[in-house]
């Protein structure tokens, strides 16, 4: 076998003290990068508590303006506030529209977290009312038509897809992709109902707190014949085996060959602690209507790709048609959501679904000055136009909002931008 072309890592500052929160293109045809971005306050631990902005790049990122402030907050429900996530961009050229996802959600007095539990009765409002609005731009994002709820085909506002009622549950988006046929596919989170209409609860692995039961569903968008909007299916929605894991969650795709997509996903804390931590997979073979039984990703050997409860990207390339995953990739095994370093890059081999070990390049390891506790995740990126290399933005951060660093070693606050130079 021969040996493979290395992949080359360009690390360069993108803004001091600062946590992108999104980003991407908002013009079919220009390089114009729009993005949301937390300047001030509390960013260390992903940007919630600081001032975010929008700003726009005509020139591929090399400059930027701003262009306003976004507010999260976007109206109330009696008691509830309603909130908006950040924007998630896609380009349809054949259109010559750029569409605007985002996921909406409602809190209440007590905040975003209360409490967890079997039933809806002990849910946050937040995980019964997540769902997902998109809007439309027809002049590269200068100025966007009404918000629109995605409602399956045949559903309502309450009932607006497969298994998922507003108030019951939820279903959370993540960053969309556009097949080579046209087809926009938004990979989903689901918090899972029983026959019952109540969340299902799975032990962690103590057998001490009890956490929602997550899958993964693909919905499947295609543009009606009056091109102004999107009608939508979904695929089955897909849970992993309780000894392996309580939830899959933050999906990706990647087109493979003919009908097949992959679907690669975190899986959270493995409650029985029968298997290492492990990103999971499922095959397509008809363009997403229907998924297959997750599994874990492996070498060649079978040996597990190591790899904590954590965030992901998964993609075929537009510069040299492989397959890539950006993820933290452990030399040995862990469980439950970290470390999250280092985080690497790697080749997965179209026909025979395995991360191919010889490929996996580091994009950010540990250093010296950092704690156990450090965290490389949460990034957010694109795909560069000019050069057709992944890109990302992340800002170094530590797991203190849920475990105490009891080093308390300094993280840099700053946002880089890591381009991964590809082979041709």
């Amino acid at each position: 076998m021969s040996t493979p072309a290395p992949i080359e890592i360009r690390k360069t500052l993108h803004h001091k003290n600062a946590f992108v929160q999104a980003i991407g293109y908002t013009s079919v045809s220009k390089p114009t990068l729009t993005e949301s971005i937390t300047t001030e306050g509390s960013i260390t631990v992903g940007g919630e508590d600081g001032r975010t902005i929008y700003r726009v790049s005509d020139d591929n990122g090399q400059t930027w303006r701003e262009t306003g402030s976004f507010n999260d907050h976007i109206g109330t429900n009696g008691e509830r506030t309603i909130c908006r996530c950040e924007p998630m961009y896609l380009c349809d050229p054949d259109r010559g529209v750029v569409i605007e996802f985002y996921n909406r959600y409602e809190i209440g007095p007590a905040g975003y977290y209360t409490e967890f539990g079997p039933e809806n009765a002990g849910m946050p409002p937040a995980t019964r009312t997540f769902r997902l609005y998109y809007r439309i731009s027809t002049d590269d994002g200068e100025s966007w038509g009404d918000d629109i709820a995605v409602i399956q085909d045949g559903h309502d506002e309450v009932h607006w897809a497969d298994g998922v009622w507003y108030e019951k549950n939820s279903a959370i988006a993540m960053p969309p992709t556009r097949l080579r046929d046209g087809t926009i596919v938004v990979p989903m989170c689901v918090y899972v109902l029983d026959d019952n209409g109540h969340m299902i609860a799975r032990p962690d692995r103590f057998g001490e707190v009890k956490w929602p039961v997550e899958g993964v569903a693909l919905l499947l968008g295609r543009w009606t014949d009056d091109g102004a909007a999107l009608s939508w299916e979904m695929s089955n929605c897909i849970v992993p085996p309780e000894y392996m894991s309580y939830a899959l969650t933050e999906p990706d795709i990647a087109e493979m060959d003919g009908d097949r997509l992959m679907v690669v996903m975190r899986g959270i804390a493995t409650p029985r602690q029968a298997i290492p931590s492990v990103k999971f997979f499922s095959i397509s073979e008809d363009g997403g209507k229907t998924l297959g039984e997750p599994v874990p990703l492996s070498y060649p050997d079978c040996g597990y790709v190591y790899s904590p409860g954590s965030y992901l990207d998964f993609f075929r390339s537009r510069k040299n048609d492989r397959v890539y995953l950006i993820t933290n990739i452990l030399p040995c095994p862990t469980k439950a959501s970290d470390p999250r370093y280092p985080l690497k890059i790697v080749e997965v081999d179209r026909q025979y679904l395995w991360a191919i070990p010889e490929t996996e390049t580091v994009i950010q390891d540990r250093e010296s000055r950092h704690g156990r506790m450090i965290r490389f995740s949460n990034w957010r990126g694109h795909h560069d136009r000019e050069t057709g290399n992944p890109v990302i933005y992340m800002t170094e951060a530590r797991v203190d909002s849920i475990i105490p660093d009891p080093e308390e070693q300094p993280i840099v606050p700053d946002s880089y931008r890591y381009e991964m130079v590809l082979p041709e």
